[in-house]
């Protein structure tokens, strides 16, 4: 008996250290959550000021590869890549942010397949008019139209610059008579309660599009190739003075 409690003690001061450090040096590994339902994610905390006028973060490549992952059925008077285009040439002419703006039309759209009030055949893709109750909204003849109806929408809130191009946006004038409306909307999340009812977490939501978004891999980075430098004229004349200096060597060195 005396024997078998030494030999337990002896167990014990081996192999309780080793425990004791394989416990300290054993990783925790975080549970990786989904894009969609992700909150509080230093990412999408850095972008809740973000501002609705400013330069895309996402590029063009970027948000056609995320519709035509989440959305491959989207329902469009166009391609894809065309309403993509669309969004980074009429934002971008007016100062707001392309890929955000692409963002609200996406949450607005249900991702380009609608199911509520409005239609896809209206090329309406922020909900323009439609106020519930059966109200269909406003109604565009062409998807570049119905693009420039809701960055001049999103103009009224955030500037009060006046568009750069003819106003399609049916409710522009009137927005430019509110004055809790009328340019005072710097970041999305200053829509709450504005755009949508209060109470609503409307910019959050549509930076959560955005943060979903930006997890695309971008593609590569284009090498734009380097200008070929024009020849010196000496070079290109191969009677000129360079080949005959070079000639001079070689004979010489043939001397030698």
């Amino acid at each position: 008996m005396k024997y078998a409690v030494k030999l337990f003690l002896l167990l014990a001061v081996i192999f309780l250290p080793i425990c004791g450090a394989a416990a300290k040096e054993k990783p925790i590994v975080a549970q990786p959550s989904s894009p969609s339902v992700q909150k509080a994610t230093p990412a999408l905390e850095k972008s809740s000021d973000m501002t609705i006028m400013g330069a895309a973060v996402a590029n063009e490549q970027q948000a056609v590869t995320f519709i035509k992952k989440y959305a491959p059925d989207a329902k469009l008077n166009c391609s894809i890549e065309e309403i993509v285009r669309l969004y980074y040439k009429e934002a971008a002419f007016e100062g707001i942010r392309p890929d955000i703006a692409l963002s609200q039309a996406l949450l607005e759209t249900g991702f380009f397949r609608y199911g509520g009030d409005v239609k896809a055949w209206q090329n309406n893709f922020c909900g323009l008019g439609s106020v519930g109750g059966g109200a269909k909204g406003a109604t565009f003849s062409t998807p570049e139209l119905g693009v420039r109806a809701h960055i001049q929408h999103l103009l009224v809130y955030s500037s009060k610059q006046r568009p750069k191009t003819t106003i399609v946006d049916p409710r522009y004038e009137m927005a430019s008579k509110l004055p809790h409306i009328y340019g005072v909307c710097k970041t999305w999340r200053d829509l709450d309660g504005r755009w949508a009812a209060k109470g609503v977490p409307y910019g959050e939501r549509v930076l959560n599009v955005h943060w979903r978004m930006l997890q695309i891999d971008p593609g590569p980075k284009s090498v734009e190739k380097p200008a070929e430098q024009p020849a010196s004229p000496e070079a290109k004349d191969d009677k000129g003075p360079v080949r005959e200096k070079v000639d001079k060597i070689l004979k010489e060195n043939k001397k030698k």
